[in-house]
């Protein structure tokens, strides 16, 4: 079918006035309808986009069998709006260690299952009977391989010392990129793929690997998930809340009238404290938490006890509302155990003899202020 659009186009503009747009009827090869009360509302929506969809099999517990399969597929056709009778979801099965390749033969012939979905074990939203080794999956593999069944990946490392956002680059080297190769005639599908590496991988292996790509990753990099040379050289600058390691070096390099401030939390965590696991919104902060790298840049230049670098929380207490919501304010409340937390990170780097210096001599010896008399 052609693609019809009307109304006023305007050619090399980032933004296309289309006022209508005409595309045969769409699937959606990602989703999930999740289960209980809200199936009602999520089949309301995904029906009123798409004609099919492949459905995501992590509820609690998993869509493990094909017995479970096809019981959430009579669910899902009971919760379908009364005007709606040709939306077709396509069942998955949830890959775990104990899966069997007469399982997957039993999902094939049913006719309603059309894929089974790898998750590693703690990689994702309701994860944990996932896949902790990729070994412990051949029998179903084979299996599928054998008849046909597509392998739907989602494609992150675990390892705690990972970065999180290389998760997924990690993955393609260690885990996918053998596991194609062990099985030649297995389809797979590198789910939502997100990064450079991803998207090679895919282009350079055979027509046997295709991805799904999500609309926010089309729209957004992280900047969208999380933001928000001195002319003056007789100027005494603060870098407030220092957070990477290029700030450190900068502030080292630079004369004595540039200083910097450092939280608590960029010392004690790195954004895979924010992230991993599902997002902590009470370690959001502006700066947003770094690498590991950064935060032991920081660690070794207040462990160093240069004068340069001073206490400055940055503490910011908001509302619960207003931190726990679907766009969550930023700050971290640190003020009420600020000096505890800053002795944590002091220890932990083997500098606890610095503290004291860092929080109480520095910045007032930088701003020009008489040293505190008490203790």
């Amino acid at each position: 079918k052609k693609v019809c659009l009307q109304g006023p186009l305007q050619k090399g503009m980032a933004r296309l006035n289309i006022e209508t747009l005409v595309i045969d009827a769409p699937d959606d090869f990602h989703h999930h309808l999740r289960d209980g009360p809200v199936l009602a509302s999520t089949t309301a929506a995904a029906t009123g986009q798409f004609k099919r969809a492949i459905i995501m099999p992590n509820l609690t517990p998993p869509v493990t069998t094909t017995a479970l399969a096809l019981a959430y597929r009579d669910r899902i056709l009971a919760a379908m709006p009364s005007h709606v009778s040709d939306f077709t979801p396509l069942m998955t099965l949830y890959l775990t260690d104990k899966t069997t390749g007469e399982e997957i033969r039993a999902a094939k012939a049913s006719g309603c299952v059309y894929a089974v979905k790898l998750y590693p074990a703690g990689a994702t939203t309701n994860s944990a009977f996932g896949v902790t080794d990729v070994g412990n999956v051949t029998e179903p593999l084979e299996a599928m391989q054998e008849v046909g069944l597509p392998l739907l990946v989602h494609g992150e490392v675990v390892a705690a010392e990972v970065d999180i956002f290389d998760r997924e680059a990690c993955f393609v080297e260690s885990v996918f990129k053998p596991l194609v190769k062990r099985f030649p005639n297995l389809k797979f599908v590198m789910e939502h793929v997100t990064t450079k590496q991803g998207v090679e991988f895919v282009l350079g292996a055979g027509p046997n690997v295709a991805a799904t790509i999500t609309p926010q990753h089309l729209l957004y990099n992280r900047n969208g998930l999380l933001v928000g040379g001195i002319r003056f050289p007789n100027l005494k600058f603060v870098m407030e809340h220092v957070t990477t390691k290029q700030g450190v070096e900068f502030v080292l390099g630079a004369g004595p009238n540039v200083a910097a401030t450092i939280t608590p939390q960029h010392l004690l965590y790195n954004r895979n404290g924010l992230l991993v696991g599902g997002i902590k919104p009470h370690l959001y902060c502006l700066p947003i938490l770094k690498a590991e790298e950064h935060r032991q840049a920081l660690l070794a230049a207040v462990a160093s006890g240069n004068p340069k670098f001073f206490l400055g929380t940055d503490s910011a207490p908001h509302a619960i509302g207003a931190k726990e919501s679907s766009c969550g304010c930023a700050g971290v409340f640190s003020a009420h155990a600020a000096i505890a937390l800053y002795a944590e990170a002091f220890e932990s780097a083997g500098a606890l003899s610095k503290l004291s210096a860092f929080a109480s001599h520095h910045g007032a010896d930088f701003y020009g202020l008489s040293r505190n008399n008490s203790s």
